[in-house]
């Protein structure tokens, strides 16, 4: 099974664009491998609450995002310790921080907007 991947670099500069665009403010927190370190991406809001998007392959061998924090630990809080926990295991990891308060993946629209 292979799987075409983004060098991580792209990944980060359209995550970027696309939340700037939308007018959100985002950066990057982590720099890591321009090619092949692993993206995260913390989006937290005014009230405390984050999800932690990353990426994971599906059975059918596509990239997707996924929230990485538990149903009863979104927060910031947790956010920020997972990156923690990340970072301790892979150095070359990328972190981006997006403020929504939606709480959406700035790479992905909502359903109701594309249609």
């Amino acid at each position: 099974m292979t799987s075409e991947r983004l060098r991580s670099r792209v990944v980060v500069d359209s995550c970027i664009r696309s939340a700037e665009i939308s007018g959100h403010p985002a950066a990057v927190l982590r720099r890591g491998d321009p090619d092949a370190g692993s993206v995260f991406i913390k989006v937290y809001s005014r009230s405390g609450n984050a999800y932690l998007y990353g990426q994971s392959l599906t059975e059918d061998g596509k990239w997707n995002w996924r929230n990485l924090l538990p149903e009863n630990s979104q927060t910031e809080v947790a956010a920020d310790e997972r990156i923690t926990k990340e970072f301790k295991i892979d150095r070359d990891i990328w972190v981006v921080e997006v403020l929504d308060d939606a709480l959406e993946n700035p790479l992905f629209k909502r359903r109701e907007d594309i249609e």
